[in-house]
């Protein structure tokens, strides 16, 4: 998705209702998911929350709904005619260029299909353990691609343990032992991960972060949901 392929799209978009009456908004944003759509939060802006819908069988385009459930696709403009998708479209670049570079400073990697969920984890907090097991679990059953993270905020203890996942032969591994052993390398990339966190503005983990850049500060019981848009 780029701004130029963007503004092409913008002579052939139509503005449609896809549902009315007593339907929210979020039906609207269920249903298209559940036709196999990724739908990429833009934020809200004059009264609408807007989304990036990247359909199963490719291509994308920018759909704005409504309180009432109401849905109009095509590109939204203020009063004095600029294009506020153009920005929002922006802003989503920076939050994938975030997941890129996060993906980058990965341990390990869990999974093969679905969408890309980074999570920042401290191996000795137990919400960081929790949360990266149920993420796990979601990775091997297909639903997402799941990158760990490992930082160490918690004191000496957690920092020997984050390095020795980083400098396993198989941190995936290393990470999932009770007490993962290590040579003791592995500082500079603990000191990495850890400044990468600061800058996304994480004060606690487990900090997890969807696709388009999304960030949740917390532990989540149901990465699933989660991931399609509902409670954590």
């Amino acid at each position: 998705m780029t701004i130029p392929a963007l503004c092409r799209l913008a002579a052939a978009t139509i503005t449609i209702a896809l549902l009315a009456g007593p339907a929210t908004a979020w039906e609207v944003v269920d249903r298209l998911r559940a036709s196999g759509a990724v739908l990429h939060e833009l934020g809200r802006v004059a009264g609408l929350e807007g989304y990036w819908v990247e359909p199963a069988s490719g291509g994308g385009w920018p759909l704005y709904v409504t309180d009432t459930g109401h849905a109009i696709a095509g590109l939204l403009h203020d009063a004095s005619g600029r294009l506020l998708t153009v920005d929002q479209v922006a802003n989503l670049e920076t939050s994938r260029d975030h997941v890129r570079e996060s993906i980058d400073h990965a341990a390990f990697t869990v999974g093969t299909a679905g969408s890309d969920v980074v999570v920042f984890a401290d191996p000795a907090c137990s919400w960081s353990r929790a949360t990266v097991a149920r993420f796990a679990m979601a990775a091997l059953e297909g639903h997402l691609v799941l990158h760990v993270v490992p930082v160490a905020i918690l004191g000496h203890d957690s920092a020997e343990m984050a390095r020795a996942v980083i400098a396993a032969e198989d941190p995936a591994g290393a990470w999932f032992a009770a007490s993962p052993g290590g040579d003791g390398s592995g500082d500079e990339h603990i000191e990495a991960n850890n400044r990468l966190l600061a800058d996304l503005g994480g004060r606690a983990v487990p900090l997890v972060m969807r696709a388009d850049g999304t960030l949740h500060e917390g532990a989540i019981s149901d990465p699933v949901a989660w991931l399609n848009g509902g409670e954590p």
